[in-house]
């Protein structure tokens, strides 16, 4: 259908109301490699009806990390998260923080 090197793909001219199944598979130095199984999914129409619904969907960056370890952050490691718009409005800015506990 169709490939992308970002992090999300957009598939476009879905039909409301009809079952469509998915995989995907990764491409590295042109070969493509396994195939993972099929999920299916249908589109629904105004399925979000909150308009400001904002948060936090992953942290991205650092990949690890463990307190009390040789791995733990430090008090100035930079975090880096994946922000999702969860509403139906466009969302210009938000205020995001993070607690440690």
């Amino acid at each position: 259908m169709g490939q992308t090197n970002l992090l999300t793909y957009t598939i476009n001219n879905l039909t409301n109301g009809k079952l469509y199944l998915y995989s995907i598979s990764t491409i590295k130095n042109g070969f493509e490699g396994n195939h993972s199984l099929g999920k299916p999914f249908t589109p629904i129409p105004n399925v979000c009806s909150t308009l400001n619904d904002v948060g936090v969907f992953a942290m991205y960056k650092p990949g690890i990390g463990r307190k009390f370890t040789s791995s733990a952050l430090s008090t100035t490691q930079k975090l880096s998260f994946i922000i999702k718009n969860y509403g139906t409005a466009t969302q210009n800015s938000m205020t995001v923080y993070y607690i440690d506990k």
